[in-house]
């Protein structure tokens, strides 16, 4: 064992070092001096069991400490989509968790960012590729948090994890609550869910079409959409209710056009996503939707924030910088000196009513029939909102003038009333002045 003074040394040397480091160090140094004076004595069991006995205790003493040691404030975003050319949601992901993170500039944190392209390579051989090239990347840069944006994403982020990032925490965003609850997730992974509800689309389509009758449901195959793929189980309560529901999955656009532009008045569309045409060319869900929107004869609810303003009327929507926000809040925690283990996934309120005020007003859709706390889009200001200025000086100029004009007529009427008293007067003593003359 190395005596009181070797260690003092030891700790006064580690006390420059990482907190992590110094207790290995420690350790090395104490296993040393057992070993030494083990080997001089002989070695036999009963000694070796109490060599290893103190080993454990050290460790089991060092682990803590070690725990707390802050992780390097930098972030890898893995990013199941394929950038720009998924459209603007996932994209309003990062930029928000971006924005929240590095909100305070003196605590600035470095953000890499890639984008998976998992929708449309999915394949082992790929994601093989994929990950020798992270590796190879991001060697020599240390990673404090793995942020995994998608389903897809974290599915993939936790092979990458088990292989390469052992250590590193993950949080994930954007993954829907049935699909966290069906993995087996490590201790140093957390994240918040959302849940899109079939019943809440049609409630949205109530209240955009009175006395609604049917929905049809326009997008991709739901076991091919993991946050869609619960609705199908939904299907016969909603058809209980009394909803007619016509299922257009998977159809080519070209029909989907024809299948839109001649539906009864009293349904409305439920658009999820669509990655494709159907007929071979990929798109965007908002680009899918722009080209069939155009041709719709009715309302068409939509399920992602990127789908207000592109042709939907609104719904309960999953808005994409609420969903960077929840991720950039545990991160921050993380950076704070939490531990992963003991923050809880939760479902987050991603999912929000909103609606575009211009196809309210193409709908005739009162603001009054819309779900609580709504938040409209694209309103279009009115006169009054921008002219209110202007229109209030002209009224007060035109109040002016007529109180002055109404002043003027008043002391002509005045005016002329003392005339013709005046006059009366001035008649009344000439004729009492003849008469006298007359005497």
């Amino acid at each position: 064992m190395p005596s009181s003074k070797a260690l003092a040394l030891i700790f006064l040397k580690c006390a420059a070092l990482p907190i992590g480091i110094a207790c290995k160090t420690v350790i090395v140094a104490v296993f040393k001096g057992f070993w030494v004076r083990l080997r001089g004595r002989g070695l036999n069991m009963r000694r070796l069991k109490y060599a290893l006995a103190m080993m454990t205790w050290l460790v089991s003493v060092a682990t803590p400490v070690s725990a707390a040691e802050p992780v390097p404030r930098s972030i890898l975003i893995l990013d199941e989509s394929a950038g720009a050319a998924a459209g603007p949601f996932y994209a309003g992901i990062v930029a928000a968790l971006r924005a929240s993170v590095n909100s305070d500039p003196s605590r600035q944190a470095s953000i890499f960012v890639e984008r998976l392209d998992l929708s449309r390579f999915r394949d082992a051989a790929y994601q093989d590729t994929l990950t020798a090239f992270l590796e190879n990347k991001y060697r020599g840069k240390p990673i404090g948090v793995i942020v995994a944006v998608g389903d897809g994403a974290l599915n993939y982020t936790l092979r990458l994890q088990s292989e390469s990032w052992t250590q590193t925490p993950v949080v994930f965003t954007m993954v829907d609550t049935g699909a966290a609850s069906g993995v087996k997730l490590p201790a140093n992974v957390t994240g918040t869910t959302f849940r899109l509800k079939l019943p809440q689309m049609v409630e949205a389509a109530k209240a955009v079409v009175p006395n609604l009758q049917s929905v049809a449901i326009v997008g991709d195959a739901f076991e091919h959409l993991v946050p869609y793929r619960h609705l199908q189980h939904e299907l016969p309560a909603i058809a209980a209710a009394g909803i007619q529901i016509t299922d257009l999955p998977a159809m080519p656009l070209r029909y989907v056009r024809r299948r839109v532009a001649d539906l009864p008045a009293r349904s409305a569309i439920i658009y999820t996503v669509m990655y494709s045409d159907g007929e071979g060319t990929y798109l965007a869900p908002v680009e899918a939707l722009r080209r069939f929107a155009d041709a719709a004869t009715r309302p068409i609810i939509v399920t992602t924030e990127s789908q207000i303003g592109a042709g939907g009327t609104g719904g309960f929507v999953v808005v994409s910088s609420a969903l960077g926000q929840h991720a950039a809040s545990l991160v921050m925690r993380i950076f704070e000196g939490e531990s992963v283990s003991t923050i809880p996934i939760t479902e987050g309120n991603a999912v929000r009513p909103v609606f575009d005020w211009r196809q309210l007003d193409r709908w005739n859709v009162g603001e009054s029939q819309l779900p609580p706390n709504s938040d409209i889009r694209f309103r279009q200001p009115s006169a009054w909102d921008q002219y209110r200025w202007h229109i209030g000086a002209i009224a007060a100029a035109v109040l002016v003038q007529f109180m002055l004009i109404h002043w003027l007529l008043y002391e002509r009427r005045r005016r002329q009333q003392s005339e013709a008293v005046a006059r009366n007067t001035l008649v009344r003593a000439g004729a009492h002045e003849s008469r006298g003359n007359g005497q």
